[in-house]
């Protein structure tokens, strides 16, 4: 039973430790130096670049509707983990 709750702690510890060094980065690199990434977030920023609305507020509002869209047939501990990383970034 412990063991459950020690693999919990540290599947979450290593998220929000990703999510710190992303959001460093983020604002460090990307958004200092005016540059894009790939993908949704590279969409973000340039809509952030565009509108000066938080570039968080838009990656959490793709990610919804991605869920929303694609997230059917997730088991819910997914739902969990992929929450706590929207809501940390």
């Amino acid at each position: 039973m412990i063991d459950k709750y020690l693999k919990l702690l540290k599947d979450y510890s290593l998220i929000t430790i990703g999510c710190i060094i992303v959001a460093f980065s983020m604002n460090y690199f990307y958004l200092g130096n005016n540059l894009a990434q790939g993908g949704l977030s590279g969409i973000c920023l340039t809509i952030y670049y565009l509108t000066k609305i938080e570039n968080n507020i838009w990656n959490n509002y793709f990610n919804y509707i991605f869920k929303i869209i694609f997230g059917t047939e997730r088991p819910w501990r997914w739902y969990f983990n992929w929450l706590y990383l929207c809501r940390s970034t």
